[in-house]
């Protein structure tokens, strides 16, 4: 209204006290004009404001929404962050322990080969009647441990299944069958064996015309011909067979340092 006004006081400077001064119609057209646009802007102005306070709503309940997806998309990801860095920690821990386990089945299998080489060097050296017993477990034996297809697991299974064999016929009294070479005559006599374990052994026939000791020896057994424990010989393996009463025997012993 400040343009209407100062049109106003222009005209009223022009005036004359006491007399009427007449408006030109000029001048009233142009007020109503000024006065138009300035009704005109007033409503423009208002529409935008009502136009401004709807839009400021929706704008706000759009912001409000887009903070709402953005929070749960930024708890997503730190959950998604946690998880991957609990995942990638998983994954570190077993690569560790696979590279463990493969260093332990390393030295497993170092330990299989060296136990393999030192049970076949053994094997000329154990009793024959041992040796017969435990064929079908050396023979499954690789013949070269440096270089086989044959699996760890099995492998360490057998030399199990062997030593358990060993030290069972080790911790015991075996008697066995043989035929035993007179080394005077060059005829093969059959003699009664009886076994200490796998470090000593006493023979005779039945007529104990020929008999001795065994020892075990790094091409096989080296057996000595003692004709004087036929006697004690005798004697023990019919204490062992139940034929005579429990007794004490006097027999040599001899003990190896190996």
């Amino acid at each position: 209204m400040r343009l209407l006004r100062w049109t106003v006081s222009l005209c009223l400077c022009g005036a004359v006290p006491g007399q009427e001064a007449p408006v030109p119609e000029s001048t009233l057209e142009s007020t109503r004009d000024v006065v138009n646009r300035w009704v005109e802007l007033r409503k423009t102005i208002s529409r935008v404001r009502s136009d401004w306070t709807v839009e400021k709503e929706v704008l706000a309940e759009t912001t409000e929404s887009f903070q709402r997806e953005l929070d749960s998309l930024l708890e997503q990801l730190d959950e998604s962050g946690t998880e991957q860095s609990e995942t990638e920690a998983r994954l570190a821990e077993a690569r560790a322990e696979r590279e463990r386990l493969r260093a332990a089945n390393r030295d497993i299998e170092a330990l299989v080969v060296r136990l393999e080489k030192r049970l076949r060097g053994l094997l000329p050296g154990l009793p024959p009647p041992l040796v017969e017993h435990i064929v079908p477990l050396t023979d499954r034996l690789p013949r070269d441990p440096d270089d086989t297809t044959m699996g760890l697991a099995p492998r360490l299974g057998l030399l199990v299944g062997l030593v358990g064999e060993i030290n069972k016929f080790h911790n015991g009294i075996t008697l066995s069958g043989e035929l035993r070479r007179n080394e005077e005559t060059g005829a093969e006599i059959q003699v009664r064996v009886l076994y200490l374990g796998i470090s000593q052994a006493y023979y005779t026939d039945p007529a104990g015309s020929f008999c001795g000791t065994g020892l075990p020896a790094p091409g096989g057994w080296k057996w000595e011909k003692r004709p004087e424990l036929a006697g004690p010989i005798s004697r023990a393996i019919a204490i062992y067979e139940g034929d005579q009463l429990p007794d004490f025997v006097e027999l040599p012993l001899r003990i190896q340092a190996r």
